[in-house]
């Protein structure tokens, strides 16, 4: 009796830790309004687009890039959620090579963007942080190439 009391404490709390880490995670749908920057890089290094986009509250990443954009999206058991091959003209196969995407968290002092802190996103498209300031890179990189 007293191992599944403590079994159950356990598992309410980690319960407990997952609801307050999704509810407070950066990612998903916005809850403000502002803009985001969005550079695609193709497979030569050029910056074909290099866009600053507004967003509207409840807007996702998805939501933005598929009303300025032409994607071409697919699904795969390996995914979760959409896969993006491609933006506008450039486009990739997911088996060759891929959108690599970093993301450039704005560092803010005083109101001014100061910085930005650089990582390798995390999930796709759907899983992206929606936040002002926020620029989104998407690199043409070829599979097994490493990051860009």
């Amino acid at each position: 009796m007293k191992k599944l009391l403590i079994t159950l404490s356990v598992v309410l709390a980690l319960l407990g830790v997952y609801v307050i880490v999704v509810g407070f995670s950066p990612y998903g749908e916005s809850d403000v309004e502002g803009e985001i920057g969005v550079r695609v890089i193709d497979a030569s290094g050029q910056a074909v687009i290099d866009d600053t986009l507004p967003f509207h509250e409840d807007d996702t990443v998805f939501d933005v890039l598929n009303r300025h954009y032409d994607l071409t999206l697919t699904t795969y058991s390996s995914v979760a959620g959409r896969a993006l091959l491609g933006i506008d003209s450039v486009i990739t196969d997911f088996a060759n090579d891929f959108l690599y995407i970093t993301l450039h968290h704005p560092v803010w002092e005083d109101g001014e963007i100061v910085d930005y802190d650089i990582e390798a996103a995390q999930s796709g498209i759907d899983g992206l942080p929606l936040r002002d300031g926020l620029i989104i890179v998407f690199t043409v990189t070829t599979v097994g190439g490493g990051s860009p």
